[in-house]
């Protein structure tokens, strides 16, 4: 069974919010597991509350990606949802790293993000 995950695709002022956890080497959009009992739209505010302290105003499923999770190596459907927020978003506990960044930041490889991100979500964006 795929492993599903849901992320916040956060843009401000043609920036996306990007994270990074102590398990990874690169940065993604907030986001995680969906737990047991939980739907995306729980699971997304959830995981925006646990990793940026902020809270979701409103969100529309963008797209939903199959790919192969680089940290777990297992299967996995990412549900990307177009995300508006209340609050400033600040690290959490979970991060270790938050960032503003633009399209030139990711085509230039000045922030790293995860294979699929860069192959299939950031062209659509």
């Amino acid at each position: 069974m795929n492993r599903q995950r849901v992320a916040a695709v956060i843009i401000v002022d043609k920036k996306i919010l990007l994270v990074r956890d102590a398990q990874a080497d690169f940065f993604s959009a907030p986001g995680g597991s969906v737990e047991p009992g939980e739907n995306h739209e729980q699971a997304l505010a959830r995981e925006v509350e646990e990793e940026v302290d902020a809270s979701v105003a409103d969100s529309k499923l963008y797209c939903s990606i199959d790919l192969l999770n680089q940290v777990y190596n297992v299967p996995q459907t990412d549900h990307s949802y177009l995300v508006s927020i209340k609050g400033d978003p600040t690290a959490s506990t979970e991060i270790v790293a938050l960032g503003w960044f633009s399209k030139e930041d990711i085509e230039s490889h000045k922030v790293k993000v995860p294979n699929a991100f860069y192959e299939t979500l950031f062209p659509k964006l």
